[in-house]
C-alpha cells in the first residue's frame, strides 16, 4: 500500500513535469516530494506498530503472569481448602488442599470433569455430596475423612447460579473430641438426635436409638404414643412450639416400649441456626433411670426419717441456723408446749425458752452440738419446764438447720433435789444422834451409878434425882425433834 503511493507520487511528478512550465513544475516536485515523505513516514510507523503492540502484550502477559504467581502462592498459603466447579462438574478453581481431598494433584483437576477424572467418584461420600448439591441446588455441610491420613475435614457446599463453591477446613482435633465425646455419652448413655419438620420425624444417634430399642434411624411423630405413652402429646406439642420459636424442652419422660420397667430418659432440645442448613432442632436423650431410682430411694429414706420425726414420743424441732425460725416440729412438741402444729411452723425457736435462756443457748450451740445441754423452757401457757436437750446441725434444702430434741426432765429433777434434802435431813439425824443424844445419856448413866443404895443419901443427894429428870427430859426433847425430822423426810420420800 506504501509502495503504491511513493509510485503514483513519482509517476505524477513524472506526468507534471511534461505537461506544466518550469515554476508548476517544481511546485509540483515539491508536492510529490511531500507525498513521497508522508508515504515513506507512513510506511515506517505500519511496520513498527506491530511490535509496539507486540511489547504491550508481552507486558500484560508479564503482569498477568506475576499476578497469578502471587495467587497461586497466596492459594497454597491457605491451610483451608477451596474449590469451585460449574453446573456440568468442570473444575474451575482448586487449591492444593482441596486437591488433596480427591487424592490427586490440582493440576490433575483443573479444566476438567471431576466424574471423569476422579476414580470411583459417584461411590465416594464426598463425590455423592457434590452431584446431590449439584442437583438440588441446596447447600450442605458434612465431616468426611481422608483415605491416605485418616484426617478429617469439614465440607461445606455452596450452591450458586454458576455452579458450586466448596470450602474445606481440617477438624482432626475437633473429630478425636467429638468421638471422645460418643464414647463418653454411650458409657453415660446420652443420645443426640435432631428433627426434620418436612418428614415430622426424629433422626436418632446409635445410643439414641439403643436407648428407645429402635432399629431404624428415625421416629415419626405418630409413633410417640407407642413409645411414651400419656406423656407423647406433650413431647409432640413440645417439639411443634419449638419449632415456632417458642422456648425449649427439658422433660422427664418414661419409655414404655422394649422395657418391662419403664425407663427414665431426659429429654433437652433447643432451636439453633447456621449458614448451610438454616433452623434446625437438635436434642439429647439421656439414660436417668439410675438417677431416678436414687431420688426414689432417697424419697422412701426422707419419708422414714419424716415418720421416725414424727412418731417419737420425745418433742422435736428442725429450725433454720440463720432465722431461727422453726421449720417443723413433731406431734410430741407441740402436745408438750401446747401448740398445735400450724402454731409451731415459722414461730422463733426463741419462744421456747424461758427469758434470758436462748442467748445462753446461742453461745452453746456452736461448740457443744450433739452434747446434753440443761435449759429452761416455757409452754405456752407459761409454765416453765426444765429439759435435757440434744442438738446437731442438719442440712434443710441446701441450707443449714439444726435438729433439737428436748426431753422433760423437770420431775427427774425434782426427785433429785428432794433426795438430796433427804440426804442433808439424814445428816442432821446422825450428827445429832452422836452429839446431842450422847450428852444427856452420859450423864444420866453416871448419875445412875451414884445413887445405888450403898451410896445414895436422901437426905443430901436428892439433887442427883433432879438431875436425873432434867436430862431425861432433855433427851425426850430431842429424840422428838429426831422423830419430827425422820417424819418430814418420809413427807418428802412420799411427794
Amino acid at each position: 500500500m506504501v509502495s503504491l503511493l511513493l509510485l503514483a507520487g513519482a509517476a505524477f511528478i513524472y506526468w507534471q513535469q511534461r505537461q506544466l512550465t518550469q515554476a508548476g513544475q517544481g511546485y509540483i516536485l515539491v508536492m510529490g516530494l511531500l507525498i513521497s515523505v508522508a508515504g515513506g513516514f507512513a510506511t515506517w510507523h505500519l511496520l513498527n506498530q506491530p511490535i509496539r503492540l507486540q511489547k504491550q502484550v508481552d507486558n500484560q502477559i508479564q503482569a498477568v503472569s506475576q499476578l497469578n504467581a502471587v495467587y497461586k502462592e497466596t492459594v497454597e498459603r491457605i491451610s483451608d481448602g477451596f474449590a469451585s466447579i460449574d453446573p456440568q462438574g468442570k473444575v474451575l478453581l482448586c487449591n492444593r488442599q482441596m486437591a488433596h481431598l480427591f487424592e490427586m494433584d490440582p493440576a490433575q483437576l483443573l479444566g476438567k470433569v471431576l466424574q471423569d477424572s476422579v476414580p470411583q467418584f459417584n461411590k465416594t461420600t464426598l463425590g455423592q455430596a457434590i452431584l446431590q448439591t449439584l442437583k438440588s441446588g441446596k447447600g450442605q455441610s458434612l465431616h468426611i475423612q481422608g483415605n491416605s491420613d485418616a484426617k478429617w475435614f469439614e465440607l461445606s457446599l455452596y450452591p450458586g447460579a454458576h455452579g458450586v463453591s466448596m470450602y474445606s477446613k481440617e477438624i482432626t482435633k475437633e473429630e478425636e473430641a467429638l468421638r471422645l465425646l460418643e464414647l463418653t455419652n454411650q458409657v453415660a448413655r446420652i443420645g443426640g438426635w435432631e428433627y426434620l419438620p418436612k418428614e415430622q420425624q426424629l433422626r436418632l444417634s446409635p445410643v439414641a436409638r439403643d436407648l428407645l430399642k429402635l432399629k431404624d434411624q428415625v421416629l415419626p411423630l405418630e409413633a410417640f404414643p407407642e413409645f411414651f405413652g400419656e406423656k407423647s402429646t406433650e413431647l409432640a406439642d413440645a417439639i411443634r412450639k419449638l419449632v415456632n420459636g417458642q422456648g425449649h424442652i427439658d422433660l422427664e419422660i418414661q419409655v414404655i416400649k422394649g422395657y418391662s420397667k419403664p425407663l427414665w430418659v431426659k429429654i433437652i432440645a433447643e432451636s439453633t441456626q447456621d449458614s448451610i442448613s438454616g433452623k434446625r432442632i437438635l436434642g439429647t436423650l439421656q439414660d436417668i433411670q439410675g438417677r431416678m431410682a436414687y431420688q426414689e430411694k432417697m424419697a422412701d429414706t426422707a419419708q422414714q426419717y419424716r415418720s421416725l420425726f414424727d412418731l417419737t414420743p420425745v418433742p422435736m424441732w428442725t429450725f433454720d441456723a440463720k432465722t431461727f425460725k422453726i421449720i417443723a416440729a413433731n406431734d410430741a412438741a407441740a402436745k408438750e408446749y401446747g401448740y398445735n402444729q400450724s402454731e409451731l411452723v415459722q414461730r422463733p425457736i426463741s419462744q421456747m425458752f424461758s427469758p434470758g435462756v436462748f442467748s445462753q443457748f446461742l453461745k452453746q450451740i456452736g461448740t457443744q452440738s450433739s452434747k446434753a445441754l440443761i435449759s429452761e423452757h416455757r409452754r405456752k401457757n407459761g409454765q416453765l419446764l426444765y429439759v435435757e436437750m440434744y442438738f446437731t446441725e442438719i442440712e434443710h434444702e441446701k441450707a443449714k438447720a439444726y435438729l433439737l430434741l428436748a426431753r422433760d426432765i423437770t420431775e427427774r429433777l425434782n426427785n433429785m433435789r428432794a433426795i438430796e434434802s433427804q440426804n442433808q435431813r439424814l445428816r442432821e439425824i446422825a450428827w445429832m444422834q452422836s452429839h446431842k443424844v450422847r450428852a444427856p445419856l452420859a450423864r444420866i448413866l453416871a448419875i445412875a451409878q451414884l445413887v445405888e443404895p450403898e451410896y445414895f443419901d436422901p437426905a443430901h443427894d436428892k439433887h442427883l434425882i433432879d438431875e436425873i429428870c432434867k436430862s431425861a427430859h432433855e433427851l425426850d426433847q430431842i429424840l422428838m425433834e429426831i422423830v419430827q425430822r425422820t417424819e418430814s423426810n418420809g413427807k418428802d420420800k412420799a411427794v
